[in-house]
């Protein structure tokens, strides 16, 4: 238990360099080419760091809100990606729920990172779940032929700390060019709130 608390730790303090520049690469590509359109992406790059900064001192969010963040990289990545990645969300029951902040973030992070991205292969992102206790997100993409193994550490962070909540993990399953992650939620009772 001790060492999943350490773990947790570790992970809200890792922030991630790497689409940091990304997305400063893609900004300054706009601001050559599309400068009509750099200032919305400033906007929603700055609400993404916004929402990743300063959540980083806890241990949960409201799954609402980490939707919002989810958004705002959306369209970070699909300005580098020319609208080449769908994002659908299914939710309907989410209110209470809430989740580790940026997994949804490190999920889309890792599904762009690991698939082809173009006009012939765009990805599609299913985020979907009810009531019950688990949320799916589902990735229809062609996958690269080699993998980057550089999200894995993250993804493993991740666990732990879910493992530490719910004592449960993210599950993944592979069927031809659909991938689907199961994610735990977490409720909170209200007296456990106060």
């Amino acid at each position: 238990s001790e060492s999943l608390e350490i773990d947790f730790q570790n992970y809200r303090n890792d922030l991630n360099p790497e689409l940091l520049i990304a997305s400063l690469e893609t900004l300054i590509s706009f601001i050559q080419t599309q400068p009509h359109n750099a200032e919305t992406l400033v906007e929603n790059l700055s609400e993404v760091y916004r929402y990743v900064l300063s959540t980083k001192a806890s241990d949960l969010v409201k799954l609402t809100e980490e939707l919002k963040a989810l958004d705002g990289l959306l369209y970070v990545l699909n300005a580098k990606y020319d609208d080449h990645i769908q994002l659908i969300n299914e939710l309907t029951e989410f209110d209470e729920v809430y989740i580790v902040p940026c997994t949804l973030l490190i999920l889309l992070e890792r599904a762009v990172n690991r698939s082809i991205v173009s006009a012939n292969a765009k990805i599609k992102i299913t985020i979907n779940g009810s009531a019950s206790s688990q949320l799916m997100f589902k990735l229809e993409a062609n996958e690269r032929l080699t993998t980057s193994t550089a999200g894995e550490e993250k993804l493993d962070k991740i666990n732990n700390a879910f493992s530490y909540f719910t004592g449960k993990r993210i599950s993944f399953e592979k069927d031809g060019m659909v991938s689907t992650m199961t994610i735990p939620k977490i409720f909170i009772d209200d007296e456990t709130n106060e």
